[in-house]
């Protein structure tokens, strides 16, 4: 009285038009990321099930690639997570098989002079090991267990009155108590816990790997850990560490520009309760400096709060040879929830100073150049369409991380390397490294993708590579040596007076109009710095603010960025 119905999974269209009560989708980290534009394969599946009474959706699958893996998503997703637990022969407790390790007193062990034959895994409990046949003879004792204690799931075998053996599961509490199954249960395997397979060519397996890898060749290895430990692959080689990279931090302080670095970009990222700017100083050789964190409250569907954030672009950075420096140039990223909004922010305070503000979108093509072209955009402002409104550029974020992540190799200062201020807080570092390159599956084959696998808050590694665009924008990849001759005389401390002046100028310029020809209210006249044990402010009003006093050459701090204050705003 059923009907089974088969498809592929590579098309859309195999997933509509169907009403079933049960899905299996099988080798679920071999379908596509996403089906056809459409959706990825779960959700596309399980929509399959609306109406049905008692819906059923089963994924199974060899684990991939860590960060791009489906049932990596589902298991996070899932209620619960079971693990098989066996018995072990000498002291009676359950745990999980384990691959162990050479840190670890459990798990598979065995003499290097004949793996094969002396393999035993070790409990983790008593540390005694046993054979695989001595499991083998306790496994049906053995019960699923979820990796928090709480729930139980039994496997008996019972005779009917006809005499044919009928197999039951019970699902208990982990006291014992009869209970309802959870909605949605995961459960992980490995191919040790399977008497298919012996545990001597589990060792060969890995040890040939091994051996492979050692030797430059990564194929059998990571086939190792996806078919036969059944975890996903991770590789170690292609991200770099939080800690790593705070440990090399420069004792120069946050909000100035150390000598070297000739002219400031900022990356804005917009989020749903804030913006955040990332500012970065270019020198000779693409060498880069991190010089600022911006974190800025505000309610980007709001305005009027944009206008906090062109007051914080106008904040001046101290050259550590005495000028201060305005930002050069910066990038708004418009791909979110307030496109129109950054839009009107770009096309009203666009061209009123020196800098050079854009609108920016991330492009998803990946071998897109950093610096793509720019495009005319109608924006909806005050109810009319405005031809060639602002022109957006798109972004190549996947060339442009793998040119800041080679950056990061470089050893020696110069052309290049990148420096970081140890007064960016562990948050800046832990951004900037929440995303690995992984190999990924595409339609056009397989292609390596920048991923954030622990969906980690990545804003200050976005607000690097819109800073990175604008520095290319600014043509500092190919600038000409008079050219640079030209940007390190601005910065000399004879010309700190003359930086002083137009700094003081663009601080008295009136706000800009936006909507309605309206001036928007200034709710940010005082802007809150933070920092990790204090808290500082500063006024910026430019109606009421004086130009800042004259301070004597070569160093001195800046009015607006005291020694000690935080970037973060």
């Amino acid at each position: 009285g059923s009907v089974l119905k088969l498809r592929g999974g590579k098309a859309a269209g195999n997933f509509r038009r169907l009403t079933i009560a049960v899905a299996i989708l099988d080798e679920l980290d071999g379908f596509d990321w996403e089906i056809e534009k459409a959706g990825d394969p779960w959700t596309l599946a399980h929509k399959r099930l609306e109406g049905a009474t008692f819906p059923k959706l089963i994924c199974g699958t060899t684990p991939r690639i860590k960060g791009l893996s489906h049932i990596e998503n589902r298991m996070t997703a899932a209620n619960v997570c079971m693990r098989y637990q066996a018995v072990c022969p000498h002291c009676g407790v359950e745990h999980p098989l384990s691959w162990g390790g050479k840190d670890k007193k459990h798990g598979f062990k065995w003499d290097a002079q004949a793996p094969e034959t002396t393999v035993q895994h070790h409990c983790p409990h008593c540390l005694a090991g046993y054979t695989q046949a001595d499991y083998l003879r306790v496994a049906d004792a053995g019960a699923w267990v979820s990796e928090c204690g709480h729930w139980r799931l039994t496997h008996t075998t019972g005779r009917t009155e006809t005499g044919v053996d009928k197999p039951t599961t019970q699902w208990t509490t982990g006291d014992g108590t009869p209970c309802i199954a959870p909605r949605h249960v995961g459960f992980y395997g490995w191919t040790a816990m399977s008497p298919q397979v012996t545990w001597g060519s589990i060792v060969r397996e890995f040890l040939d790997a091994r051996t492979a890898f050692k030797n430059g060749m990564r194929g059998p290895l990571k086939a190792f850990v996806n078919e036969t430990l059944g975890e996903t692959w991770e590789d170690e080689a292609e991200k770099a560490e939080a800690h790593v990279l705070q440990k090399r931090a420069e004792k120069y302080p946050v909000m100035t520009v150390p000598v070297g670095g000739l002219q400031v970009c900022a990356g804005i990222d917009v989020q749903d309760d804030r913006f955040e700017v990332i500012l970065w100083a270019f020198g000779r050789g693409e060498e880069m400096w991190a010089v600022g964190y911006l974190v800025i409250d505000a309610n980007p569907a709001d305005e009027r709060d944009w206008h906090k954030l062109w007051q914080a672009l106008q904040i001046p950075l101290q050259h550590e040879n005495g000028p201060l420096l305005s930002i050069a140039g910066a990038a708004v990223d418009t791909g979110g929830h307030f496109t129109h909004q950054a839009y009107n922010f770009v096309r009203a305070y666009a061209g009123r100073t020196h800098m050079r503000l854009v609108a920016i979108k991330g492009s998803s093509k990946y071998g897109e150049a950093i610096q793509g072209k720019g495009a005319w955009q109608d924006v909806n402002h005050a109810g009319r369409i405005i031809k060639k409104g602002v022109k957006l550029f798109m972004v190549g974020t996947d060339t442009a991380k793998d040119l800041f992540f080679g950056r990061l190799k470089v050893t020696q200062p110069g052309p290049g390397y990148v420096h970081f201020s140890a007064g960016l807080p562990l948050e800046y570092f832990k951004g900037i490294t929440a995303e690995v390159r992984v190999l990924a599956r595409t339609a056009t084959g397989d292609q390596y993708r920048w991923v954030n696998p622990k969906k980690q808050r990545n804003e200050p590694l976005d607000g690097t590579v819109y800073a990175i665009f604008v520095s290319h924008l600014l043509g500092l990849d190919d600038k000409t040596e008079r050219q640079w001759r030209e940007l390190e005389r601005q910065v000399e401390p004879n010309l700190f007076e003359q930086a002083m002046d137009s700094t003081a100028q663009v601080l008295e310029q009136p706000a800009p109009l936006l909507q309605n020809g309206m001036a928007p209210q200034d709710t940010s006249n005082l802007i809150a710095i933070k920092a990790s044990n204090t808290m500082a402010t500063a006024q910026i009003d430019p109606q009421t603010t004086p130009k800042p006093r004259r301070q004597p050459a070569p160093f001195a701090p800046s009015p607006f960025a005291p020694a000690g204050w935080s970037s973060r705003m």
